[in-house]
């Protein structure tokens, strides 16, 4: 009996792969199992890419060179040990890997702890794991994770960006100070007050982003929050969500499609 794949999965492992992730499969069932598990998450389809917790101390045993070559060639490890689990993610990093882990349960929490971020299924996941990893799912969902990825890249850019626009803007600013060709107060108005006002406009891309992808499908939790705000208007939750969609479809794409009038009238309480 094997449980079945959530349909969210599929989809997400793709998307990670898309983004440049490597997805890696270590469990604790035997490797047949795991090898049907893994076709049918299209994660491969070459058996000779699935191995066991019994080869990876045997390759241990030879040295860390030849370990890690053994690691970089599998995709699926089966009856993987805690300390096997470890013994994976360790030579991950030694590779130059930026490596997650995710998890739920106690024999999780030393590979979940030595990972670059540690990522613990909160709903049904043991204290251990959500107390040892950096990061808990409260709700089990993988469809998250290349979200939180691409928004972790972007967020990270958009640090980038403003650091290197004030360096730019400043240094800029005391090359034509010297040079006599602005005042100090050109240079406190544009200098400092409106580098500023940049920083904090180019800032907000991250909340758009949050929205884009939230609002982007109308699922259980996005209904959920919306209820809070559905009880301040009095009016379905549904409703608002559609009309936060909408107003964000109309500022970026100048579209906004199946409004009503309830729906319009939504979007107008959502404006004011």
């Amino acid at each position: 009996f094997i449980d079945p794949i959530r349909k969210e999965v599929i989809p997400a492992i793709k998307k990670c792969r898309t983004a440049g992730i490597k997805v890696l499969m270590i469990t604790g069932d035997h490797p047949l199992t795991a090898f049907k598990i893994a076709k049918d998450l299209k994660l491969t389809n070459d058996y000779s890419e699935v191995t066991t917790g019994i080869e990876v101390d045997e390759e241990f045993e030879k040295g860390e060179k030849s370990f890690d070559n053994f690691i970089r060639r599998k995709l699926v490890f089966a009856r993987v040990t805690p300390l096997q689990k470890l013994k994976i993610v360790e030579s991950l990093k030694r590779q130059g890997e930026y490596v997650a882990v995710t998890g739920d349960g106690v024999n999780d929490a030393p590979a979940l702890r030595t990972a670059n971020i540690g990522i613990a299924m909160g709903a049904a996941g043991s204290d251990v794991a959500i107390e040892t990893a950096d990061v808990a799912l409260m709700q089990d969902d993988i469809s998250k994770l290349p979200y939180l990825f691409s928004l972790s890249q972007k967020t990270m850019n958009i640090i980038k960006q403003n650091i290197s626009l004030s360096i730019f803007v400043k240094a800029l600013f005391v090359i034509l100070a010297i040079l006599g060709l602005i005042t100090l107060m050109m240079s406190v108005g544009f200098g400092d007050l409106g580098l500023t006002l940049l920083v904090i406009l180019n800032s907000f891309n991250i909340i758009f982003i949050y929205f884009f992808i939230f609002f982007d499908k109308l699922d259980s939790t996005a209904l959920s929050r919306c209820q809070t705000f559905g009880h301040l208007l009095n009016v379905n939750s549904l409703q608002v969500c559609i009309g936060l969609r909408c107003i964000i479809n109309f500022v970026f794409e100048n579209r906004c499609v199946n409004i009503d009038s309830r729906d319009s009238f939504v979007m107008l309480l959502l404006l004011l």
